[in-house]
């Protein structure tokens, strides 16, 4: 009509919505598509930089809330950068985390901790130790002496006590072979392989308990062959325990019973008269030999004695016999070494009782592995041992504290 303003329709994104719910259509100018068309964009308030501004801020936040996350656990594990001042570092460095001590480490603390003890109390655990490994080993050889020859398992203990020291005998070759006294190491290395066959056959074919007593007649024997090798003056009070002793071991032989002696008994006491031949030796050869020397010889030596008797008795051993003479090997030498330790942290006096705990390690092990239970005779003559033994122990105690009192000499260790 005449005066009146012609309709012009609005463009598509500047209509204000209608009663339906619809949201407004906005434009800004740099928002357009490839080929200039307006891009029309739902958001009711608000343009297209404040919507890249909101997903930037989004993002940073995440990024915030992971580093102060990932901070939060560097400081959980006491580790990170030094801060300067209050200020707090842009990153933190992860170190590793400290390492648990090592074996070498808790040996050398376990030892420290040993040292500190009272020489006695040292000798004490050493000796109880001891007496455990070679439980352990006469246990394990009258196990594998159900199938194997005993101078094979002698032969392959010798080889796995001689792979042990090795090192300490090929650092001192060739002085370790040079020696002052070689009849004196003949008489030892054929006692000692005479002592390992008499008695580990003993030990394969008695009851534990009652090989174990017999063995400690030793004391006894090493008393009357001190008369003949060193020449000793042995009174009145030494031959009272040493017929004790002898008494004990009659008991646990019972000559007269229904079968008479038996011959591993027998066996076992002819193991103790050459073990303490042995002894007497070595208290010889000390005085003129070195101990990687006497060592040595041993080692040596007495594995070529055992060799040609393995071979014509040899059975090859299974993988798990390889494992058990290998164990014995072991625990033949580590019983050695706690040996060694005891008598050099302690007095002789005060531990030679506590070598007698074997009797009843073996007197355990004996009924829980084989079944064993020692008669009543063999536990009477085991106390008729010990008591003659301590008897002559204690005496000779005594005897040393007079004499060092005479000379001026502190009798007991500080």
């Amino acid at each position: 009509m005449p005066g009146e303003q012609a309709h012009v329709p609005k463009p598509e994104y500047d209509r204000k919505p209608a009663d339906t719910g619809q949201t407004a259509l906005h434009r800004h100018p740099r928002c357009h598509d490839l080929s200039g068309n307006p891009l029309l964009s739902p958001r009711p308030e608000g343009d297209c930089r404040r919507s890249r501004k909101r997903r930037s801020t989004a993002a940073h936040n995440t990024l915030a809330f992971l580093f102060v996350r990932r901070r939060v656990y560097a400081e959980h594990l006491h580790v990170g950068r030094p801060q300067r001042g209050d200020q707090t570092p842009g990153f933190v460095l992860m170190t590793p985390k400290p390492q648990r001590p090592g074996l070498a480490d808790r040996y050398r603390s376990a030892d420290a901790r040993l040292s500190a003890l009272p020489g006695n109390l040292r000798g004490t655990l050493w000796i109880l130790v001891a007496g455990l490994f070679f439980t352990v080993m006469v246990t394990l050889i009258k196990v594998l002496g159900e199938r194997l020859h005993v101078a094979e398992i002698i032969l392959i203990r010798q080889m796995v006590m001689a792979a042990i020291v090795a090192p300490m005998i090929i650092s001192g070759l060739p002085g370790s072979l040079a020696t002052h006294r070689p009849s004196l190491h003949v008489v030892r290395i054929m006692c000692a392989s005479t002592a390992m066959l008499a008695g580990f056959t003993a030990i394969i074919h008695l009851p534990l308990a009652d090989a174990t007593a017999i063995s400690f007649s030793k004391t006894f024997f090493i008393t009357i062959f001190a008369i003949f090798f060193l020449g000793e003056t042995v009174g009145r009070h030494r031959w009272a325990a040493t017929a004790i002793g002898f008494i004990g071991v009659m008991i646990i032989l019972r000559p007269g019973g229904d079968t008479g002696i038996d011959l591993y008994a027998g066996l076992a006491v002819l193991s103790a008269a050459c073990a303490a031949v042995v002894m007497i030796v070595i208290r010889k050869l000390s005085q003129h030999e070195r101990p990687v020397t006497i060592l040595t010889y041993q080692a040596v030596f007495v594995g070529l004695i055992m060799l040609p008797i393995a071979l014509y008795h040899w059975r090859t051993p299974t993988l798990w016999e390889l494992g058990l003479l290998a164990v014995v090997g072991m625990v033949s030498w580590a019983g050695q070494m706690c040996s060694i330790r005891a008598f050099r942290a302690g007095e002789a006096s005060a531990l030679a009782a506590l070598d007698y705990v074997r009797l009843l390690y073996a007197t355990v092990i004996g009924f829980l592995v084989f079944g064993d239970l020692p008669a009543v005779a063999t536990y009477a003559g085991a106390m008729l041992i010990i008591a003659g033994s301590l008897y002559t122990v204690w005496r000779e105690a005594q005897l040393g504290k007079r004499i060092a009192t005479r000379d001026g000499v502190r009798a007991d260790p500080p």
